[in-house]
């Protein structure tokens, strides 16, 4: 038994080939419109980015002030070193190189 048919196989397979191809190029037209938008989103986030960058990048004049606080922290830490030496000096007993204390100078002069 034959079926009837609406539609002619020569239009069927027309149509079915049309859509076909409206499908590939809309799929074609969304990834390039994709690919657009997530390059100029890149190029967004990457430019902001350079230019906080750029506009946080501190003057000459606050270089200056940096490198001359960082050099009063460091020659107040070798001054400070050089007085805790110096203060060693004092108290250690030039023969042993041991700390003088007081019960020691006590007995050192109850003994000579």
């Amino acid at each position: 038994m034959n079926t009837p048919k609406l539609i002619e196989n020569n239009v069927k397979n027309y149509l079915y080939f049309s859509l076909q191809k409206c499908h590939q190029y809309r799929v074609k037209f969304y990834s390039i419109l994709l690919n657009i938008a997530v390059f100029t989103g890149f190029v967004i986030v990457f430019g902001t980015t350079l230019f906080f960058c750029w506009k946080k990048k501190p003057d000459k004049i606050d270089l200056e002030k940096k490198r001359a606080k960082d050099q009063e922290l460091i020659l107040s830490k070798i001054r400070y070193f050089q007085q805790v030496k110096q203060h060693q000096k004092e108290t250690m007993n030039s023969l042993t190189n041991l700390p003088i204390t007081e019960n020691l100078a006590d007995s050192l002069h109850d003994f000579g």
